[in-house]
């Protein structure tokens, strides 16, 4: 088996709104149409929304008001794909293709981005319609320093993905299709199909999908796109010959292809479909995980059994003294601790008067919290550090040295109040 060698890929003309309209019949339960011409034509008018009737500054589809979602339903959409008003039809589709146009107008930008802001030219020969003034705030948008920092990150978790597709914008429904039609044309000339060393499930699909097949002196031969489609085609190959031989049973979700690549994604289903989520691309499996109705729990009745079965527990063992009605302890300071530590020390009783930071004699695991909107959340996990064990650095009065590890994303961009330094303002710069 070759690997595929690089061309240069077809520029694809710019895509037009069509000028006749088409009546959908039936949708599935995610209101998507049924009719593959209906689901083309959805795809087609969500990318045309996208890139033409959103603003280029606007931050996603989600902060469009209800009016302005219905607007560009109503007038983009049903003017060009008719869905009667039977059962909530219409309701379903406009969810659907509201998620196209999401999804379409994140990945125009990303290409803005790339083609145009990063390289400095104009867009305007190909984009014709974008305005001036609108490519200027959008220029100015992109080249702030939050968004590079932005920009970065998820240039990264891009970098992860090896394994790409060719399918086109048919997907892999019309892919299918086309699969089809060439394993009968070789059946009809009689040339053994490669593919039978393959399990035929989404596997397969996902291992056409990033390779082609050459067909010559009556023979097919698979050319892999990228040599990580080629190790995993192996890996596929292995598990298949030893489930065979074996017996193995998978269950819909968690087989060979997710043994070879990871866990799926409830979000999209590889080898199925980037439009259809876990639920729609394992049907046959999902009465598995149904939600069972729990039975009626007076909770509030079963907190105070249980607060009182452990107060009767640390007085026994005397964490709890005379009137002491709750156990002091050092707060907890939560994140994955370093397994060559040493031991955590056991409670400590102290009263409302001790500092429990004054307490700590060692670098110990902790979460940085804040609370916004009446709810607590978890912005960083690090290592606090006793005040004795830094040097040439002034510890204001109530505040600790955390030397920070991970940072959750949304809250990289948070402000330190105080900042440690001018060079330190910030939960993502004071990661180390």
């Amino acid at each position: 088996m070759k690997d595929a060698p690089t061309k240069p890929r077809r520029i694809r003309s710019a895509t037009k709104w069509p000028a006749d309209k088409i009546t959908v019949t039936e949708i599935d339960e995610n209101g998507f149409p049924t009719e593959k011409k209906a689901q083309r034509r959805m795809r087609r008018l969500a990318g045309l929304v996208a890139r033409q009737q959103l603003p280029l500054v606007l931050d996603s589809v989600m902060s469009l008001t209800e009016e302005d979602k219905g607007h560009l339903f109503d007038n983009y959409c049903i003017s060009k794909l008719e869905f009667p008003e039977t059962e909530g039809m219409r309701d379903l589709a406009k969810k659907k293709f509201l998620r196209l146009v999401a999804k379409s107008f994140r990945t125009y930008k990303s290409y803005l981005v790339r083609k145009y802001v990063v390289t400095g030219l104009a867009p305007f020969a190909c984009e014709k319609h974008i305005k001036p003034k609108q490519w200027a705030d959008f220029v100015r948008l992109k080249t702030t320093a939050e968004f590079k920092e932005q920009s970065l990150y998820f240039k990264a978790l891009r970098e992860r993905n090896i394994y790409d597709h060719h399918l086109g914008t048919c997907g892999y429904e019309g892919k299918i299709e086309q699969w089809e039609a060439e394993d009968e044309r070789l059946a009809r000339e009689g040339i053994s199909k490669p593919w039978t060393e393959y399990p035929d499930d989404r596997s397969r699909c996902f291992l056409r999908a990033r390779s082609t097949l050459s067909v010559s002196g009556g023979k097919a031969e698979i050319i892999w796109i990228g040599g990580g489609t080629k190790e995993v085609a192996e890996k596929v190959k292995q598990k298949f010959t030893y489930s065979q031989s074996h017996e193995v049973k998978y269950v819909k979700e968690n087989d060979i292809l997710s043994e070879c690549l990871g866990p799926v994604h409830t979000g999209c289903v590889r080898g199925i479909s980037s439009y259809k989520g876990w639920k729609h691309g394992f049907p046959e499996s999902i009465d598995m995980y149904k939600k069972r109705k729990r039975a009626a729990v007076d909770y509030d009745a079963l907190k105070a059994a249980i607060r009182v079965e452990i107060m009767d527990e640390l007085k026994k063992i005397g964490l709890l003294q005379g009137g002491q009605t709750e156990p002091g302890y050092i707060p907890s300071t939560g994140g994955a601790r370093n397994p060559s530590a040493p031991d955590r020390p056991g409670p400590v009783i102290m009263d409302n008067t001790v500092d429990p930071i004054a307490l700590v004699d060692e670098a110990t695991p902790c979460a940085l919290l804040i609370h916004f909107g009446g709810t607590q959340f978890e912005v960083a996990r690090g290592q606090l550090y006793p005040p004795g064990d830094v040097h040439d650095l002034q510890i204001l009065p109530g505040y600790a040295v955390v030397k920070v590890e991970y940072v959750h994303y949304p809250f990289r961009c948070h402000f330190l109040d105080p900042p440690p330094n001018v060079e330190m303002t910030t939960l993502g710069q004071a990661l180390m």
